[in-house]
């Protein structure tokens, strides 16, 4: 009996023993552990991008935020927004390329419960989801047959990583993944995918794009019952001309005269200087929040001011804009908020006009839109054609009647150049109405304060921009005040500016 026991527990330890090996040396199947090597999306040619969308859920607004650019030839379009170009090349690039070699860093989870925990919900599913906190951005890109070409749902970051990994998976896939991602190209705002350097100017010393030499800023209201005859209400118009030093100074300011309908020339304090210069460097930054289409025929007699009939920019009076006229041989307006014209050497004219309210914007900030329109013209005057010498010797081969054809062909030709760069913007521009905050406003044209000055006698006639800086050289600073004097160095009782004195021009535009 004894035996037989002692024989069963050998046993039993034997078949333990075998067990333990087999365990051991079983070749059980490895987990697949991904590396920093495998891709997410397949490869693709950033060519191939036809159609790229955003969605994200905004939950201070409590709505779906989405935003969808279009490839049509050449150029990319905002269909949502009347087919407004696109026109940030760099933050288009960025965006069409950032599903391309993407590295899978970890695997978290394959069960779609864990969605919630990472933050990559679907964001089109927001109405299913009571922890919206949990709702991920999506961008999804397509090619011109609208085929996938991959989409990404990106959610939280990484904890004690710096905002660039983050949690994300493939729509409509259940894996949880980490990767590298920088979420600030995910933007479903319209500023984002537009330029906010609308005029094209020059962005640095001697780069491409325009150069301003001088500024008017037209700051006043029209007030009245009548739409088609408004009254002025100036607040102020400063002309910004450069000084000797190359700097832009403020050689008139003027007002409404309270007690009568006359102008009052008041001397620009060095703050109001300081103040209205620093408006110059935010001309290349100019934020558009939306843009709404003109009607055809407004926009037809931008662009060919040659065959203009006031009836066709009627349809502009409900946005603040009035007496639409050819001045000059340039297009003009009243607008109900004023304007800014920027003046270029080469005789190139910019106006940004502020017309009426369009609502209030969208960041909770309380800030008010308003519309904005850009035309462009011609100053004549910059190139103006020679007149001819009483005493021309016009025999053809004479030195001198050359030397005066090549003069008036010279000025032909610079007019045409600036009337073909007005004509460009006008093409770009004429068909939008651009909705931009007033915070926006209040930087390019900033609110000064106006004191109560002694009234000094009416300029005599409009400021100029002479010809003679069609290099690029600073002008000499206008002759504006009385004795001939810059209103920038004279005096009034209540600005405490002592005669001679050379306050500071500000650096705004320099």
């Amino acid at each position: 009996m004894r035996s037989a026991t002692l024989s069963t527990l050998l046993l039993a330890v034997v078949a333990l023993i075998c067990l333990a090996a087999a365990g051991y040396y079983y070749p059980w199947p490895q987990p697949q552990v991904q590396t920093e090597v495998e891709q997410l999306f397949e490869s693709y040619n950033g060519s191939q991008v036809r159609g790229l969308e955003i969605a994200t859920f905004n939950r201070d607004r409590g709505a779906l935020e989405k935003i969808k650019l279009v490839r049509r030839g050449d150029r990319w379009i905002i269909p949502s927004k009347q087919n407004y170009p696109a026109s940030q090349g760099a933050r288009i690039a960025l965006a069409i390329n950032s599903l391309s070699d993407l590295k899978v860093l970890d695997i978290m989870s394959d069960n779609q419960q864990d969605h919630l925990d990472f933050g990559v919900v679907d964001p089109e599913d927001y109405q299913d989801v009571a922890n919206r906190g949990s709702l991920g951005t999506k961008i999804t890109l397509t090619d011109r047959n609208q085929k996938e070409i991959g989409s990404l749902i990106l959610g939280l970051p990484v904890k004690d990583e710096a905002n660039i990994k983050h949690f994300a998976r493939i729509t409509n896939q259940p894996n949880v993944y980490v990767i590298d991602y920088d979420p600030r190209v995910l933007s479903t705002d319209f500023s984002s995918w537009i330029s906010p350097n609308p005029l094209q100017l020059a962005q640095s010393q001697g780069g491409s794009g325009q150069t301003v030499n001088a500024v008017d800023i037209n700051y006043y209201r029209l007030m009245g019952d009548d739409p088609a005859k408004p009254t002025k209400d100036v607040i102020y118009q400063a002309e910004l001309r450069p000084t000797a030093d190359g700097r832009m100074g403020v050689p008139l300011l003027e007002t409404s005269d309270p007690n009568s309908k006359e102008m009052r020339k008041l001397t620009a304090t060095p703050q109001q200087i300081a103040q209205i210069t620093q408006m110059g460097q935010f001309l290349s930054r100019i934020i558009s929040n939306d843009v709404k289409r003109k009607d055809p025929n407004a926009s037809k007699a931008i662009k060919s001011n040659a065959a203009f009939d006031p009836k066709m920019t009627e349809s502009m009076n409900q946005y603040g804009f009035t007496n639409c006229r050819i001045e000059n041989g340039n297009f003009e307006c009243d607008s109900a908020s004023g304007n800014i014209r920027l003046y270029t050497p080469t005789g190139l004219i910019m106006t940004l006009s502020f017309g009426s309210i369009a609502g209030a914007t969208q960041d909770g900030t309380g800030n008010l839109n308003y519309v904005m329109t850009i035309t462009a013209g011609v100053n004549n005057d910059v190139h103006k054609i020679p007149e001819k010498p009483a005493d021309l010797n016009e025999d053809p081969t004479s030195d001198e009647n050359k030397a005066y054809q090549r003069s008036v062909q010279d000025a032909k030709e610079k007019q045409e150049a600036a009337r073909n760069a007005a004509n460009e913007l006008n093409r770009s521009h004429a068909d939008w109405y651009y909705i931009i905050g007033d915070d926006v406003i209040k930087r390019l044209r900033p609110e000064i304060t106006i004191p109560q000055s002694i009234v000094l006698p009416k300029k005599a006639s409009p400021l100029e921009v002479t010809p003679g800086n069609a290099s690029g050289q600073p002008d000499t600073p206008p002759v504006t005040g009385k004795d001939g004097g810059n209103p920038s160095t004279e005096s009034t009782e209540e600005s405490g500016t002592k005669k001679n004195e050379d306050p500071d021009k500000g650096e705004g535009l320099n």
